[in-house]
Parts: C-alpha cells; structure tokens; sequence
C-alpha cells in the first residue's frame, strides 16, 4: 500500500493479484490493475511520480506510467526477479 505524492489516491496491492487505486476523498476506486495472477507484496510510486512499480510474492515486477495524477496506468514492462536478501 502506498499514497500517491499529494495524497489524494492510496494504491493498494491485493491478495488476488488486482491494485486498486482509491480516490482518498469520495473513497471510489478510480483505477484498478489486473495483471498480475497472485498476491501483490509492495507497490511504489516515483518520487516525480511518472512510474509504478508493482511486485509480486514470487518476484514478478510490473511497471507502469502513471497518468493523470495516479489514477490512469499504463503498463510499460514486466521482469521476472531472483534476489536473495540478508538482513543484518
């Protein structure tokens, strides 16, 4: 889950790999994304807020444009990734 920069939209990742993007204000949902098939783990807005990143339980990134102030996407790439992390 994540704020658009201004925040007037909340982007949230769900379990059935759908993002909804959630006017803050009227509480509807002004644009949701469905092109991943699992539960979403983290999504990101750009500091200049021009791309979303989307990723996935199993390391799939999404990429999109953001349009019209977080509430029009257009996907740009997708990436498959394997990292390994360590927390010290």
């Amino acid at each position: 889950m994540t704020f658009s920069n201004d925040g007037s939209v909340i982007l949230v990742g769900m379990t059935n790999g759908k993002v909804k993007a959630i006017d803050v204000q009227s509480r509807r949902t002004v644009a949701e994304l469905k092109d991943a098939s699992e539960a979403i783990d983290s999504v990101s807005v750009s500091p200049s807020e021009a791309l979303l990143v989307i990723a996935t339980r199993s390391g799939t990134l999404y990429l999109y444009q953001v349009e019209e102030r977080c509430r029009r996407f257009s996907r740009v790439g997708r990436c498959m990734v394997n990292v390994v992390l360590t927390i010290i």
